[in-house]
């Protein structure tokens, strides 16, 4: 009659400190630092890109990696699990792409400055908060979706 009881015991304890989201483990493991920025085209800050920084470092295949939206004004704050929280330290390459709603054919492009490996963008996120240096896109090509007319300087 004790064994059926240690076995239910046993198995309760084993769901009560395996259950859980590997979210609620990257949340736990990892702190964030808060991350900001400006992405502009020449001098001119560029609305509505979306920025996501690939780590360098290994990272938790089921977390997405750090990312953000660029308000009218160009400036971002980098998010990993919710709104504004940062990234972990480390070294990170950045990609850039234009915001695309569902169904949307615009033909903004940003080249290279989509793929975070041909980018040629990095930035560090320290231990502390982070000012990432203007980000500055330059060369021919670039089209924003509301006029599909190059914007680089």
């Amino acid at each position: 009659m004790l064994r059926p009881s240690l076995i239910v015991l046993f198995a309760s304890l084993g769901c009560i400190t395996g259950c859980g989201s590997s979210d609620s483990i990257q949340k736990s493991d990892t702190t964030f630092y808060p991350v900001n920025g400006r992405v502009l085209v020449g001098k001119q800050p560029l609305a509505g890109v979306v920025l996501e920084f690939k780590p360098k470092f290994e990272w938790a295949k089921d977390v997405a990696f750090p990312h953000a939206t660029t308000g009218s004004d160009g400036t971002f704050e980098l998010e990993t699990i919710m709104a504004a929280d940062g990234a972990p330290a480390g070294d990170y390459e950045i990609g850039i792409k234009f915001a695309t709603t569902e169904g949307d054919s615009s033909n903004a492009s940003l080249g290279n400055y989509s793929d975070p490996a041909k980018s040629g963008l990095k930035a560090t996120v320290k231990s502390a908060t982070t000012k990432i240096p203007d980000i500055v896109l330059k060369g021919s090509g670039i089209r924003t979706p509301a006029s599909g007319k190059s914007r680089a300087r």
